[in-house]
């Protein structure tokens, strides 16, 4: 704790804050927390933060400041909320320059002896009313220099009916993987709105009831896709022209995944111009790159101009895949390019890469049939413990080559007289799950390196991406 402290005397800084608000009265803490509204702590504390360390590696360091030197609140594991007294818990986060969530919100910690025998409303004993700070996060700033932007209270139990639903069965799912002897496996993907994600890995492996094999330590959290949708909703900002939403009605909703494979199903079969003829669409360019998404999102009831809101939450990774008659599939699954500076500077856990092959899938299946394109079947997917695995292999040795500048195997000009560079990056053939390489783009589309490359001498490489493999995603999500 002393690296919070440092030299201040915490009795005193809880004496003094305690008489500045009441903490059996949801109004007046949340009016003491707009006092920190434009400001930053070094501007409301200056002698406080003079005494105590500077930290820029603990991700939750500036919300501990918040706890001790404006709230008078001692940094705990407590399972209660931390105002017992009003059932609130409190949490700091940043934002963006685009105003929204910097990550994850962490929620509690998950114990999983203690879990299994837990309910759901042992979870919203803590977790029902959060009030949140947010701040405006800034590169290589000191944590207690940043500004603090505003703050919102999200009450479990104001939310959408539909939201409060798939949370619910997140949690339940979570559980049932501690219960299946699973928590090791455990993954980002698994869930919806409600997320186990890692927490605190260098302290260590933890056990699990019903399995010999330790599990990393995990704590229930929103991803930043669902706290930002929430930042959105609370400022009352205009979400209609952005965001088309795909359960209208919440009357009776039960399971987010089953109603939206049930919308696709009265599709099932049919080719892409008669879907066009029911859904009474003519505007669309079937030679255009977005064109199946574009279907997709027709048969969901969304404008082609608007994200879908579910989606966009839950950070649900839609891919429309094609199947050719022999059902193979041509294209294999690109992410978005990598700067290989941040990959470098990233340990795995809390790695780009690893939670953009950690998120949930849904793959739309359009297979060929006479020269037509049908509507085969929809699959919800996240990809197996093994797996991710296999791509934490692939991640490694990127990260090594960048580091060490052993990037080019060698150049060659063709016919043309155009030189072809042969890199070191892993190969489809290496790796059953996934592969790097350039995605459409030309050698003038780059991002710097970490260090020269050793064989060119270049500071500057053609951007380069992780894909899944067509082959994998046929034979482990198509053809299952």
């Amino acid at each position: 704790m002393s690296v919070y402290f440092g030299e201040n005397d915490f009795e005193l800084i809880k004496a003094q804050r305690l008489g500045e608000y009441q903490d059996n009265c949801i109004k007046s803490i949340q009016s003491h927390a707009e006092k920190l509204n434009k400001k930053s702590l070094n501007e409301i504390y200056p002698s406080e933060m003079m005494n105590i360390p500077i930290s820029k590696k603990d991700k939750g360091y500036l919300g501990k400041l918040v706890e001790i030197y404006h709230f008078g609140i001692k940094p705990n594991n407590n399972p209660e909320p931390d105002f017992p007294k009003v059932n609130l818990e409190l949490k700091t986060t940043g934002l963006t320059e685009k105003n929204k969530a910097k990550e994850r919100l962490s929620l509690s910690m998950i114990n999983y002896h203690e879990i299994v025998n837990q309910t759901f409303e042992d979870f919203l004993k803590k977790n029902s009313k959060v009030l949140i700070i947010f701040y405006q996060y800034k590169k290589n700033e000191i944590y207690y220099k940043m500004k603090f932007a505003y703050n919102i209270i999200i009450d479990f139990h104001s939310l959408p009916e539909s939201d409060k639903t798939v949370i619910k069965a997140d949690w339940k799912k979570i559980v049932q993987a501690v219960k299946d002897a699973k928590a090791h496996e455990i993954s980002g993907g698994d869930t919806f709105y409600l997320k186990a994600d890692t927490k605190g890995c260098s302290g260590g492996m933890q056990s699990q009831p019903f399995s010999d094999i330790k599990a990393k330590p995990r704590a229930f959290c929103f991803p930043g896709s669902y706290l930002s949708s929430l930042i959105k909703l609370d400022v009352s900002e205009s979400l209609n022209q952005i965001y088309g939403k795909i359960i209208k009605n919440s009357k009776n909703f039960k399971d987010i995944e089953g109603f939206i494979i049930s919308k696709f199903k009265s599709f099932y079969n049919l080719s892409c111009e008669d879907i066009e003829k029911l859904l009474g669409v003519t505007i669309l360019n079937n030679k255009a790159k977005n064109y199946y998404a574009n279907l997709s999102k027709g048969i969901l009831g969304i404008d082609f101009k608007q994200k879908i809101e579910e989606f966009e939450k839950g950070n649900i990774c839609v891919k429309t895949i094609r199947v050719e008659e022999d059902n193979s599939i041509e294209q294999s699954v690109s992410f978005s390019a990598f700067k290989f500076i941040k990959l470098c500077s990233e340990d795995w856990e809390d790695s780009e890469t690893r939670e953009l092959f950690e998120q949930r899938f849904i793959f739309i299946f359009y297979k060929k049939k006479n020269s037509e394109y049908f509507l085969e079947k929809v699959k919800f997917w996240n990809m197996p413990y093994t797996d991710r695995g296999e791509v934490r292999k692939v991640w490694l040795k990127t990260k090594e080559l960048l580091n060490t500048g052993k990037i080019v195997k060698s150049e060659k000009s063709n016919i043309n007289g155009k030189t072809i560079t042969y890199n070191f990056f892993p190969k489809k053939s290496e790796n059953k799950v996934c592969h790097v390489r350039p995605h459409g783009s030309t050698k003038k589309e780059t991002y710097e390196l970490p260090v020269i490359e050793k064989t060119t001498g270049a500071k500057k490489f053609t951007k380069q991406c992780f894909w899944i493999n067509h082959d994998y995603i046929r034979d482990e999500v198509y053809l299952k």
